[in-house]
């Protein structure tokens, strides 16, 4: 019987799968982020303990399987031999790290050309080619790029309320919604700030930059509430993504798009938010929603097992992987 493991490891929790030819989950695991680039060794910790449990869940044979591993960040690649090692696997031939995007897109879909859109933390679009990802645009990251992503429409949320609380800015219903959430500041920043100010400044300054990405939700309701400066952000980071998606779908208008992360599945694409742009650019195409990445990680797993994997096939997989993740 053809068995594969699957692995998304994410930034936040890592998710491991064993699947058979006919999407069933016969063994689930997970555990803490497995982003071996920001964690470190408690990433690839995360990543062993997810597939451990998956693998003895099954009771398969570890030393036949073949495994696909989607990473958010750099997977380890230097530590497959020693995870292969540990969990009784051939060798790390056996493993196959890929990109979180490919795993996304077929998460959605099962087709092997296609776009893929994923706007969370971050934000970048692929263009998906016989099952490989052969061009992406932005996912640059906080510093360069990621237009439109959580991350950007947290910060921009932040800096109105800082501009509302120094007099530049407009004033908005982001700035109690902030508040509520940062609370009052306990040390001054400096001598000639507001209390106000100080609290943005120790809120932002005194944690990871992409930890701005939790203020986005706050844009949504906000919009959703009539708040102009919440609308106009929420309406500029659709602009970017609107870009984004635009330009790598130049050309191959006709592939499907399978979109995923909060921002727009939980924002974006939301009843009630102001989101035109991407939406306009959007309209005609064919529009996928993203399942779990494990999903898509198994269906590569099973693809390089000479599985043809149908549609029909990834909807049953993906309905017990919702199952197992309740």
């Amino acid at each position: 019987m053809t068995v594969v493991l699957a692995i998304d490891a994410g930034g936040s929790h890592t998710r491991a799968a064993c699947v058979d030819a006919k999407g069933t989950v016969l063994g689930w695991g997970r555990a803490s982020g497995g982003n071996a680039t920001s964690l470190g060794e408690g990433g690839v910790r995360a990543i062993e303990t997810a597939a451990r449990a998956a693998i003895t869940e099954a009771a398969a044979d570890a030393s036949t399987l073949t495994a696909v591993l989607c990473a958010a960040g750099e997977a380890p690649v230097g530590r497959l031999g020693e995870l292969a090692e540990r969990l009784g696997m051939h060798d790390s031939s056996s493993w196959h790290p890929v990109g979180d995007a490919l795993g996304a897109y077929f998460s959605g879909s099962s087709a092997p050309d296609g776009i893929v859109l994923i706007a969370g933390t971050g934000a970048i679009a692929a263009r998906v080619q016989n099952a490989q990802v052969v061009s992406v645009v932005d996912g640059l990251g906080w510093l360069l790029g990621d237009a439109g992503s959580g991350f950007w429409i947290g910060r921009e949320v932040v800096s109105a309320v800082a501009a509302a609380a120094d007099g530049r800015g407009s004033p908005t219903a982001l700035t109690e919604q902030v508040f509520s959430r940062i609370g009052g500041a306990t040390a001054c920043w400096s001598g000639v700030r507001t209390p106000d100010v100080a609290a943005i400044l120790r809120a932002v300054y005194d944690r990871p930059p992409t930890a701005l990405a939790e203020f986005a939700p706050l844009a949504f309701d906000a919009a959703a509430e009539d708040d102009a400066v919440a609308a106009s952000i929420v309406s500029a980071a659709a602009s970017h993504l609107a870009t984004t998606i635009e330009t790598a779908r130049r050309g191959h208008e006709n592939l499907p798009v399978v979109v995923s992360g909060s921002v727009l599945t939980e924002g974006m694409l939301r009843a009630g938010v102001c989101a035109g742009a991407l939406l306009e650019v959007l309209q005609d195409a064919d529009l996928r929603p993203a399942t779990d990445g494990v999903v898509g990680a198994a269906i590569l797993a099973l693809r390089r097992r000479g599985v043809e994997v149908s549609e029909q096939l990834r909807v049953t997989m993906a309905e017990q992987v919702e199952l197992r993740r309740a």
